[in-house]
Protein backbone atom coordinates (compact mmCIF):
# COMPACT_ATOMS: atom_id res chain seq x y z
CA UNK A 1 0.00 0.00 0.00
CA UNK A 2 1.26 3.49 -0.75
CA UNK A 3 -0.22 6.83 0.23
CA UNK A 4 -0.01 10.28 -1.36
CA UNK A 5 -1.75 13.02 0.65
CA UNK A 6 -3.63 15.69 -1.32
CA UNK A 7 -2.18 18.32 1.01
CA UNK A 8 1.38 19.21 1.99
CA UNK A 9 2.73 19.93 5.43
CA UNK A 10 5.12 22.78 6.22
CA UNK A 11 8.51 21.58 5.04
CA UNK A 12 10.20 24.89 5.82
CA UNK A 13 9.81 24.84 9.64
CA UNK A 14 13.43 23.80 10.04
CA UNK A 15 15.39 23.56 6.78
CA UNK A 16 18.06 21.47 8.53
CA UNK A 17 15.57 18.77 9.58
CA UNK A 18 13.78 17.09 6.67
CA UNK A 19 9.98 17.09 7.01
CA UNK A 20 10.20 18.92 10.31
CA UNK A 21 6.72 20.36 9.83
CA UNK A 22 5.03 17.03 9.12
CA UNK A 23 3.04 14.83 11.47
CA UNK A 24 5.44 12.06 12.59
CA UNK A 25 2.60 9.59 13.08
CA UNK A 26 1.92 7.87 9.75
CA UNK A 27 -1.37 6.60 11.12
CA UNK A 28 -2.77 10.16 11.07
CA UNK A 29 -2.45 10.44 7.29
CA UNK A 30 -5.43 9.54 5.08
CA UNK A 31 -5.45 6.74 2.58
CA UNK A 32 -5.43 8.52 -0.81
CA UNK A 33 -4.34 5.85 -3.27
CA UNK A 34 -2.94 2.38 -3.20
CA UNK A 35 -1.98 -0.76 -5.04
CA UNK A 36 -4.36 -3.55 -4.13
CA UNK A 37 -3.67 -7.25 -4.75
CA UNK A 38 -6.09 -10.14 -4.80
CA UNK A 39 -4.00 -12.14 -2.33
CA UNK A 40 -3.67 -15.21 -4.53
CA UNK A 41 0.11 -15.00 -4.56
CA UNK A 42 0.69 -16.96 -7.78
CA UNK A 43 1.71 -15.66 -11.20
CA UNK A 44 1.11 -18.96 -13.01
CA UNK A 45 -1.18 -21.98 -12.85
CA UNK A 46 1.69 -24.48 -12.81
CA UNK A 47 2.39 -26.23 -9.53
CA UNK A 48 5.92 -26.24 -8.13
CA UNK A 49 7.75 -26.78 -4.83
CA UNK A 50 4.64 -28.21 -3.22
CA UNK A 51 2.46 -25.20 -4.09
CA UNK A 52 -0.55 -25.30 -6.43
CA UNK A 53 0.77 -22.46 -8.60
CA UNK A 54 3.65 -20.15 -9.26
CA UNK A 55 5.86 -22.52 -11.24
CA UNK A 56 7.50 -21.82 -14.59
CA UNK A 57 9.74 -24.36 -16.24
CA UNK A 58 12.41 -23.92 -18.85
CA UNK A 59 14.83 -26.21 -20.68
CA UNK A 60 17.66 -24.34 -22.34
CA UNK A 61 20.03 -26.07 -24.74
CA UNK A 62 22.75 -24.60 -26.93
CA UNK A 63 25.40 -26.17 -29.16
CA UNK A 64 28.09 -24.72 -31.39
CA UNK A 65 30.27 -26.14 -34.14
CA UNK A 66 32.90 -24.16 -36.01
CA UNK A 67 36.10 -24.40 -38.02
CA UNK A 68 38.85 -22.28 -39.58
CA UNK A 69 40.08 -22.35 -43.16
CA UNK A 70 43.39 -20.81 -44.06
CA UNK A 71 42.57 -19.75 -47.59
CA UNK A 72 46.12 -18.50 -48.16
CA UNK A 73 49.04 -17.59 -45.84
CA UNK A 74 47.67 -14.11 -45.08
CA UNK A 75 43.91 -14.75 -45.05
CA UNK A 76 41.98 -17.00 -42.64
CA UNK A 77 38.26 -17.65 -42.73
CA UNK A 78 36.37 -18.64 -39.55
CA UNK A 79 32.84 -20.03 -39.72
CA UNK A 80 30.38 -21.89 -37.58
CA UNK A 81 26.79 -22.40 -36.60
CA UNK A 82 25.04 -22.26 -33.23
CA UNK A 83 21.82 -24.00 -32.24
CA UNK A 84 19.62 -22.46 -29.53
CA UNK A 85 16.49 -23.96 -27.94
CA UNK A 86 14.67 -22.36 -25.00
CA UNK A 87 11.40 -24.07 -24.10
CA UNK A 88 9.92 -22.06 -21.23
CA UNK A 89 9.74 -18.54 -22.65
CA UNK A 90 6.82 -18.64 -25.06
CA UNK A 91 3.62 -19.92 -23.36
CA UNK A 92 3.25 -22.14 -26.42
CA UNK A 93 1.31 -24.68 -24.34
CA UNK A 94 -1.64 -22.28 -24.03
CA UNK A 95 -4.41 -22.35 -26.61
CA UNK A 96 -5.35 -19.22 -28.59
CA UNK A 97 -7.80 -16.83 -26.91
CA UNK A 98 -11.22 -17.29 -28.59
CA UNK A 99 -13.67 -14.50 -29.31
CA UNK A 100 -16.07 -16.15 -26.88
CA UNK A 101 -13.80 -15.04 -24.02
CA UNK A 102 -15.18 -11.50 -24.17
CA UNK A 103 -18.54 -9.77 -24.55
CA UNK A 104 -17.00 -6.39 -25.33
CA UNK A 105 -16.91 -7.08 -29.08
CA UNK A 106 -18.68 -9.50 -31.41
CA UNK A 107 -16.38 -11.66 -33.51
CA UNK A 108 -15.61 -15.22 -34.53
CA UNK A 109 -12.40 -17.20 -34.39
CA UNK A 110 -9.43 -16.04 -32.35
CA UNK A 111 -9.76 -12.76 -30.49
CA UNK A 112 -6.42 -11.18 -31.45
CA UNK A 113 -7.02 -11.84 -35.14
CA UNK A 114 -9.30 -8.80 -35.07
CA UNK A 115 -6.16 -6.62 -34.98
CA UNK A 116 -4.23 -8.52 -37.64
CA UNK A 117 -4.38 -11.90 -39.41
CA UNK A 118 -2.50 -14.55 -37.46
CA UNK A 119 -2.01 -12.50 -34.28
CA UNK A 120 -4.41 -14.80 -32.47
CA UNK A 121 -2.62 -18.02 -33.37
CA UNK A 122 -0.99 -20.16 -30.73
CA UNK A 123 2.48 -18.86 -29.91
CA UNK A 124 5.03 -20.90 -31.83
CA UNK A 125 7.81 -22.57 -29.87
CA UNK A 126 11.01 -21.86 -31.87
CA UNK A 127 12.76 -25.22 -32.11
CA UNK A 128 14.87 -24.52 -35.21
CA UNK A 129 16.94 -21.50 -34.21
CA UNK A 130 20.11 -22.06 -36.26
CA UNK A 131 22.52 -19.14 -36.13
CA UNK A 132 25.30 -19.15 -38.77
CA UNK A 133 28.37 -16.99 -38.12
CA UNK A 134 31.39 -16.09 -40.22
CA UNK A 135 34.54 -14.05 -39.74
CA UNK A 136 37.95 -13.42 -41.26
CA UNK A 137 41.48 -12.32 -40.41
CA UNK A 138 43.58 -10.65 -43.14
CA UNK A 139 47.22 -9.58 -43.13
CA UNK A 140 47.23 -7.23 -46.13
CA UNK A 141 51.04 -6.69 -46.26
CA UNK A 142 52.03 -10.22 -45.31
CA UNK A 143 54.48 -9.00 -42.68
CA UNK A 144 52.66 -10.08 -39.52
CA UNK A 145 52.39 -6.50 -38.22
CA UNK A 146 48.89 -5.55 -39.39
CA UNK A 147 45.66 -7.54 -39.09
CA UNK A 148 42.23 -6.58 -40.38
CA UNK A 149 39.42 -8.60 -38.82
CA UNK A 150 35.70 -8.67 -39.42
CA UNK A 151 32.71 -10.91 -39.07
CA UNK A 152 29.01 -11.23 -38.59
CA UNK A 153 26.29 -13.67 -37.85
CA UNK A 154 22.77 -14.35 -36.74
CA UNK A 155 22.16 -14.25 -32.98
CA UNK A 156 19.14 -15.12 -30.85
CA UNK A 157 18.44 -13.29 -27.61
CA UNK A 158 16.76 -15.18 -24.78
CA UNK A 159 13.32 -13.93 -23.83
CA UNK A 160 13.15 -12.37 -20.39
CA UNK A 161 11.47 -14.81 -18.00
CA UNK A 162 9.32 -12.04 -16.51
CA UNK A 163 7.68 -11.45 -19.89
CA UNK A 164 6.17 -14.94 -19.73
CA UNK A 165 5.35 -14.85 -16.02
CA UNK A 166 3.55 -11.50 -16.25
CA UNK A 167 1.50 -12.33 -19.33
CA UNK A 168 0.59 -15.95 -18.61
CA UNK A 169 -2.10 -15.21 -16.04
CA UNK A 170 -3.83 -12.86 -18.51
CA UNK A 171 -4.15 -15.67 -21.07
CA UNK A 172 -5.75 -18.21 -18.74
CA UNK A 173 -9.43 -18.95 -19.30
CA UNK A 174 -10.09 -19.75 -15.65
CA UNK A 175 -8.47 -19.06 -12.33
CA UNK A 176 -7.88 -15.93 -10.30
CA UNK A 177 -4.12 -15.68 -10.10
CA UNK A 178 -1.94 -12.88 -8.81
CA UNK A 179 -3.42 -9.54 -9.86
CA UNK A 180 -2.63 -5.97 -8.82
CA UNK A 181 -5.01 -3.07 -9.31
CA UNK A 182 -4.56 0.63 -8.56
CA UNK A 183 -7.16 2.45 -6.45
CA UNK A 184 -7.04 6.20 -7.04
CA UNK A 185 -9.15 8.03 -4.48
CA UNK A 186 -11.02 11.17 -5.55
CA UNK A 187 -11.94 13.94 -3.08
CA UNK A 188 -15.69 14.40 -2.79
CA UNK A 189 -16.51 11.15 -4.58
CA UNK A 190 -19.99 9.77 -3.96
CA UNK A 191 -20.69 6.23 -2.74
CA UNK A 192 -20.31 3.65 -5.50
CA UNK A 193 -18.43 6.01 -7.82
CA UNK A 194 -15.04 4.28 -7.53
CA UNK A 195 -14.45 0.73 -8.68
CA UNK A 196 -11.68 -1.85 -9.00
CA UNK A 197 -11.46 -4.29 -11.94
CA UNK A 198 -11.14 -7.83 -10.61
CA UNK A 199 -10.95 -10.99 -12.77
CA UNK A 200 -13.88 -13.37 -12.96
CA UNK A 201 -13.86 -17.04 -14.03
CA UNK A 202 -14.10 -17.95 -17.73
CA UNK A 203 -13.92 -14.33 -18.88
CA UNK A 204 -11.07 -12.06 -19.89
CA UNK A 205 -12.87 -8.83 -19.04
CA UNK A 206 -12.94 -8.01 -15.31
CA UNK A 207 -15.78 -7.58 -12.89
CA UNK A 208 -15.86 -4.04 -11.49
CA UNK A 209 -16.51 -3.91 -7.73
CA UNK A 210 -17.32 -0.77 -5.77
CA UNK A 211 -16.99 -2.19 -2.27
CA UNK A 212 -14.95 -4.80 -0.43
CA UNK A 213 -16.33 -6.63 2.62
CA UNK A 214 -19.09 -4.04 2.85
CA UNK A 215 -16.77 -1.03 2.77
CA UNK A 216 -17.49 1.41 -0.03
CA UNK A 217 -14.26 2.17 -1.88
CA UNK A 218 -15.01 5.85 -2.53
CA UNK A 219 -16.10 6.86 0.97
CA UNK A 220 -15.06 4.23 3.53
CA UNK A 221 -11.76 2.93 2.16
CA UNK A 222 -10.60 6.26 0.76
CA UNK A 223 -9.51 9.11 3.05
CA UNK A 224 -10.05 7.75 6.58
CA UNK A 225 -6.80 7.92 8.55
CA UNK A 226 -4.57 4.93 8.08
CA UNK A 227 -4.44 4.35 11.81
CA UNK A 228 -8.23 4.12 11.97
CA UNK A 229 -8.27 1.57 9.16
CA UNK A 230 -5.63 -0.59 10.83
CA UNK A 231 -7.49 -0.84 14.11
Amino acid sequence: MQTKPYYSCNLATNPNVPFSGCDPNIGDYPFTDGIVGNGQGFHTNQSAFGYPGGGLFDTRFEAYAGDSWKVNPNFTLNYGVRYVRDTGCTDSDLAPIPCSATILITCTGNLLDQWGPGLGNRVRQPNANLAPQIGFAWDPWRNGKTAIRGGGGLYYENNIFNNVVDERRNKLATGSFNQFQFLNCQPGASPGSLSLPLPIPDRIQPNFVTSVDGYDLATLVCFPALGAQLR
